[in-house]
Order: C-alpha cells, then structure tokens, then sequence
C-alpha cells in the first residue's frame, strides 16, 4: 500500500529535523536515538524500507548544504544499512521481513523489498 502524500510529507519533515539535530553539539549517542525514534514512528504509521529508502535517495540527491559532512555521511551509513551492503547485524529491521539471518540478506540484498 502506497504512503499518501501527508504521511510522506510528515515523514520527511521529521527525518529533516533528525538531520538538522544531528548538527547540534551534543552527545553523539542521542544522534542514533533520533534516527531509531524516528524510525520506529513512521514504521508504525506504516512504512516500508522502500519508503524509508525513497526518501533517503530523494535527501541524498539533493545534496543538502544545510546539512554537515559528518551528518551526510551518517546518512550515508543509514542508506547502507537499508540496503543491507553491510554486515547483518547493522541491516535497518522492518516489521514482517525475514528475522532469520540468512533469509534477511536474501531478502534486502536480493532487492525483493524494491
């Protein structure tokens, strides 16, 4: 089921403010709180990987100025961790994919979530 626009709209406007959060000074810890808060939000409002994925690819695209390096590169790991080019342990998890190791990065890796 495809997101509607308000609900794309709202995810967006919260990973932005993620991002901009990231920017503070501050405990660099609270960074992955942000990100895994936001995600477990929009997961629960119904988002896919290929969403979170899609909205990724549409900030990374821009090339942001607003946004640091160290924060772009953060956002770069995250991409990484939804495509699953990484380590199995540090794949981003969603709700009814595969819990078995294996069939996980068979899943993401194999693309049957685009």
């Amino acid at each position: 089921m495809a997101l509607s626009e308000e609900k794309y709209a709202a995810g967006e406007d919260g990973l932005r403010r993620v991002l901009r959060q990231w920017d503070l000074p501050g405990d660099a810890r609270l960074k992955g709180d942000l990100l895994d808060s936001w995600l477990e939000s929009v997961q629960r409002g119904g988002w896919t990987r290929k969403d979170v994925y899609r909205l990724v690819e549409e900030i990374l695209d821009e090339s942001p100025s607003q946004f640091s390096q160290a924060t772009w590169d953060d956002l770069l790991e995250f991409e990484t961790g939804l495509t699953g080019y990484c380590h199995v342990d540090s794949i981003t998890r969603f709700p009814n994919e595969p819990v078995d190791a294996d069939q996980l990065l068979e899943y993401v890796r194999g693309n049957h979530w685009r």
